[in-house]
């Protein structure tokens, strides 16, 4: 579960890094000991925290939900590119520009015309 919800948790963790950096920094200020402030925070200081894991969630959804449409992408993609494989077997530098993009291959796919030597 983690590992399919990687960007959440990552999100969650910021969040939580967020609050006890918080939580230190509010000790400091309050000449109070970390464990105090942290088993005995004020309201508005709990409201802040929950706020700061509320955001990071919030930051790793996005991140996911961004990720997610890519990787689906991707694999509406994946056809195409064994279509191209089997089409234009003379240019195996096709293989080699996988990681530019997924435009790249619909460029040419479309008939735009893409050469495999540098951009000019």
């Amino acid at each position: 579960m983690i590992s399919r919800y990687r960007e959440v948790f990552f999100g969650l963790l910021i969040g939580l890094a967020a609050g006890v950096i918080d939580v230190i920094m509010h000790a400091r200020m309050q000449d109070r000991s970390f464990a105090e402030e942290l088993m005995q925070p004020h309201i508005e200081m709990l409201f802040y925290r929950i706020l700061f894991l509320a955001l990071g969630v919030a930051l790793g959804l996005l991140l996911w939900k961004k990720n997610q449409r890519e990787r689906e992408s991707r694999h509406l993609a994946e056809p195409l590119w064994i279509n191209l494989a089997e089409r234009s077997p003379h240019q195996p530098s096709l293989f080699s520009v996988r990681h530019v993009g997924y435009s790249f291959v619909l460029g040419f796919a479309a008939g735009l015309g893409v050469t495999s030597g540098p951009a000019q």
